[in-house]
C-alpha cells in the first residue's frame, strides 16, 4: 500500500511540474489580433522594518496602493516602459502576495525587508501590421 501511494505523489509532483514549466514558457507573450497580450512578473522590494509584523504590514500597505493605481499610475510605479502599450490595459493579475526577509547586520542588528510580487497584464500595438 505504501509503494502505490508513492507512486501516486510522484506522478502528481511530476505532473505539476510539468504543468508549471509549461505555464512558464506560455505566460510570457500570446499573440492576440492587431498587437501582442503582454504578462510579466514585478517583484517590489521595500525600506527595512523594525519587526516581521511591521514589514508584513508595508507590504500589505504598498499592494493596497497598487491595486487601487490606475493603469498610467501602474505603469510608472511598476516601470513599465513600453511605448506601444495600449493605454487603459495595464493592470494586476489577480494572485499578488508579500514575503518578507529577515537580515542581520554586521553589528547583530535584525531587520525584516518586504517583497511585493504582482503579476501585470497588458495588450501592446503590433506596429508591423
Amino acid at each position: 500500500m505504501k509503494v502505490k501511494t508513492m507512486k501516486t505523489v510522484q506522478s502528481i509532483v511530476i505532473a505539476a511540474s510539468i504543468i508549471l514549466v509549461s505555464a512558464n514558457a506560455v505566460a510570457g507573450t500570446i499573440q492576440s489580433g492587431g498587437g501582442f497580450d503582454r504578462v510579466v512578473n514585478n517583484t517590489i522590494v521595500l525600506s527595512a522594518a523594525p519587526t516581521k509584523q511591521a514589514a508584513y504590514q508595508l507590504g500589505l500597505n504598498k499592494l493596497a496602493q497598487l491595486n487601487a493605481s490606475s493603469p498610467q499610475q501602474l505603469g510608472l510605479m511598476l516601470n513599465v516602459i513600453s511605448s506601444n502599450a495600449e493605454g487603459n490595459t495595464l493592470h494586476l493579475k489577480d494572485g499578488g502576495y508579500i514575503t518578507v526577509q529577515e537580515r542581520m547586520s554586521t553589528g547583530g542588528n535584525t531587520t525584516y525587508v518586504s517583497s511585493v510580487n504582482v503579476g501585470l497584464h497588458y495588450l501592446e500595438r503590433n506596429d508591423n501590421n
